[in-house]
């Protein structure tokens, strides 16, 4: 069954920012599970998000995910 939520992983040290994913999984802990067992956890803590219902997803401007984002990817969402 494929999971019906997209999630955005950001994950940190307190050195800094490790990277981004986007992720399906029904919840944050099942997401994390994904990223896990697709090997694109880059370690460090993480806060996650549920943007299955962001615009960039609905009218699919952004439609790739269970992959680890690029820089420029990140600074389009507005994030840094």
């Amino acid at each position: 069954m494929i999971a019906k939520r997209i999630w955005w992983l950001s994950f940190a040290t307190e050195k800094g920012n490790l990277g981004v994913v986007v992720v399906r999984g029904n919840t944050m802990r099942d997401a994390m599970g994904r990223a896990w067992a697709l090997g694109i956890n880059p370690g460090g803590e993480v806060q996650g998000y549920d943007i299955t219902r962001s615009p960039k997803i609905a009218d699919g401007s952004f439609s790739t995910t269970e992959r680890k984002l690029s820089a420029e990817e990140i600074a389009r969402w507005g994030g840094r």
